[in-house]
């Protein structure tokens, strides 16, 4: 138990370091969960965590359709558009990146440490924004399957 908190507080204080609040927060959480005893709710969030994010963020990114400030009027305009089209492309290689991310997030949770290492360092020297683990995990996966085809 000693070595899983010792990591945690590590990672909550790459988080702080880094300026990565969400990383901080999720490590604090951890954390807490860990020392309460309460191991069937992380054994939960180790089942279900990265669905439910999924689900939430899906929900948030549409948003503007369900609040009305967007509808096929704004589908229309953005596909008339060379910079409209070149956001929904990129949108679907995100989306691809992300699930090659859930993927080997899931068969090496490990890899989880040098994205989090990867991004904080990102955000204190290139002033870069952390924008997820699951699009870096894809990255990492689509890199990692060229090279071994080399």
């Amino acid at each position: 138990m000693v070595q899983d908190l010792v990591f945690l507080f590590f990672v909550f204080m790459l988080g702080l370091v880094g300026n990565n609040h969400l990383v901080t927060l999720s490590a604090l959480i951890l954390a807490t969960l860990r020392v309460s005893g309460m191991k069937m709710m992380i054994d939960s969030f180790a089942d279900y965590g990265i669905q439910a994010g999924l689900i939430v963020l899906t929900m948030s990114v549409m948003i503007p359709f369900a609040s009305g400030e967007a509808g096929f009027g704004h589908v229309i305009n953005t596909v008339r558009t060379p910079c409209g089209i070149i956001a929904i492309l990129v949108g679907v290689f995100v989306t691809y990146l992300g699930r090659e991310g859930v993927t080997l997030l899931q068969v090496q949770p490990e890899v989880m440490v040098g994205l989090i290492v990867g991004s904080l360092i990102g955000v204190a020297l290139f002033r870069g924004v952390p924008v997820g683990p699951l699009i870096a995990a894809g990255g990492v996966a689509v890199l990692m399957e060229i090279l071994g085809r080399l």
